[in-house]
């Protein structure tokens, strides 16, 4: 791959297989998901342009030589962790001493939105708190404040928060169950204090949209999501620069689904030719139905079928079944036929 620039790996993955990015020459950033569990070996081997990769605390394996030969003398590769008892777990790095760097985020992560740009370090968020700059001194101390924010090989870096004095007006958002097709209201969150909204950004826009109306935010379940449960996070910067996490979720179930079925004539004298009607108005666009009760049947079209039956006296019961969807539940009816 000599095009790819950047690329963000989806929430949901929990692998990168071994030497997937292998001399990815152009790649110069990769924004990690908080599921993923474990790196191959070369996965990110000869990457010679990359700056920036977040490891996500949940990466508990590593194969080997996934860094080396990445990043450069003059843009050094940084790799973003949590914390600096973590740095411990990371692989070994062929010639990290001169081309790789370690920011910890002391809590911090990285929304997908972050701008990471060639040499500069990247600023994380952390919920609830300012970031305040990037140190050389795990305690701060004056004169190693990070100036420019230009990354150096060989050195670790410590990123500095300061608590806002700000809140939410609700910890998290807990959207009614409803069934599918139905709609949901918004809801909405506004900043405790005298400050105000500045941003907001959703995890998921396909899932909820966010948006800031007089000074709250509006949080929306969208439209067309399928049956089942869903859980993003909704990113609120206020005035003074800290970002609030503002977990959402909702659980949409399967809508129920309604059949009917009729016989004409519904009794006969001697055997004969029965016509049944299938009423799919209850069901979603074209559904899938089956009919049974009797061998022979034929599907005629526009939900019609028919069925001969003999010279005997008896009840034949047909029945018909919709199986369901994703999003629907199954459904059946039957009619009695008397011979």
């Amino acid at each position: 791959c000599k095009a790819l620039k950047s690329i963000k790996i989806p929430e949901g993955i929990t692998t990168i297989e071994q030497s997937a990015f292998h001399s990815c020459l152009a790649l110069e950033y990769v924004w990690l998901p908080t599921s993923l569990k474990s790196i191959g070996s070369s996965a990110f081997f000869g990457c010679t342009a990359l700056n920036h990769i977040n490891i996500p605390l949940g990466v508990t394996t590593f194969g080997t030589t996934v860094f080396d030969e990445s990043g450069t003398y003059q843009s050094p590769l940084v790799i973003y962790v949590d914390n600096n008892e973590y740095i411990n777990k990371l692989p070994e790095i062929a010639y990290g001493s001169t081309k790789v760097s370690k920011a910890i985020t002391n809590g911090g992560t990285f929304l997908m939105d972050t701008e990471f740009e060639a040499n500069p370090l990247a600023d994380p968020v952390k919920h609830a708190n300012i970031f305040s700059g990037w140190y050389t001194s795990d305690d701060f101390q004056e004169g190693t404040e990070v100036t420019g924010s230009t990354a150096v090989p060989n050195t670790t870096y410590y990123a500095k928060w300061t608590e806002s004095t700000y809140s939410l007006s609700a910890s998290s958002l807990e959207f009614d169950p409803i069934s599918y097709g139905t709609a949901s209201e918004a809801k909405a969150v506004s900043i405790r204090g005298d400050g105000s909204i500045c941003s907001v950004l959703s995890s998921n826009p396909n899932v909820f949209t966010a948006e800031i109306v007089e000074g709250q935010v509006l949080v929306s379940p969208a439209d067309t999501l399928d049956a089942g449960t869903y859980r993003e996070t909704i990113f609120i910067t206020a005035s003074d620069n800290a970002t609030f996490f503002l977990p959402v979720s909702i659980t949409i179930s399967k809508a129920s689904a309604s059949i009917g079925i009729s016989a004409n004539p519904s009794a006969l004298s001697g055997g004969g030719t029965v016509t049944l009607t299938v009423n799919k108005s209850g069901l979603p666009q074209n559904a899938a139905v089956s009919v049974s009760g009797y061998s022979g049947i034929l599907d005629t079209g526009n939900g019609t079928y028919t069925v001969t039956l003999p010279n005997a006296t008896a009840d034949y019961t047909f029945t018909v079944q919709y199986q369901g969807d994703i999003n629907h539940l199954p459904a059946g009816a039957e009619c009695t036929v008397s011979v």
